[in-house]
């Protein structure tokens, strides 16, 4: 992806949250990147933040974070568990099987537990605004939230790969 086509998305997304009523109380806006692997996701997300930042930091001025492998890492403080916990908050869900199992037996919390906590995390972190996420269901959780824009990126197909 070049610095252009990356400066040009930021431009059309800042755009889009200028277009809101200023005269109501103005939502800090959030954007939400789903992804397929290979689309670089982190670097768009890092080239628009730094646009971002650059232009529309809002008021009071605050600066855009984007959060990707370093959401899990939130997640745990958000709900003071121990970093080992780290492991069990996958990008992917697991086999409920052997989930079941490694609950039932202390291992560690249930997926569901794990996945209330991302899900809790991504909401208040996308109310708050000026936030980029990458992944995790970040779109999907933050769905119905009116000031959140929700972008996919797709990984482009090269013949002879």
């Amino acid at each position: 992806m070049s610095r252009y086509s990356a400066d040009t998305f930021a431009r059309y997304v800042g755009a889009q949250f200028l277009s809101v009523d200023k005269t109501q109380t103005q939502q800090r806006p959030a954007i939400t990147i789903s992804r397929q692997t290979g689309a670089g996701a982190l670097t768009v997300a890092n080239l628009v933040a730094e646009h971002l930042n650059r232009h529309y930091q809002g008021q009071p001025p605050s600066p855009w974070t984007v959060f990707d492998r370093n959401l899990a890492q939130r997640i745990l403080e958000d709900h003071q568990l121990s970093t080992t916990m780290e492991r069990h908050i996958p990008e992917d869900a697991k086999s409920p099987l052997s989930d079941a199992l490694e609950s039932a037996l202390g291992l560690h919390p249930s997926f569901w537990i794990m996945r209330q906590h991302t899900m809790e995390t991504i909401r208040r972190l996308a109310t708050q605004g000026n936030v980029i996420l990458v992944g995790r269901g970040a779109s999907a959780i933050a769905a119905g939230l009116p000031h959140v824009a929700s972008i996919r990126l797709v990984a482009p197909f090269r013949i002879g790969c």
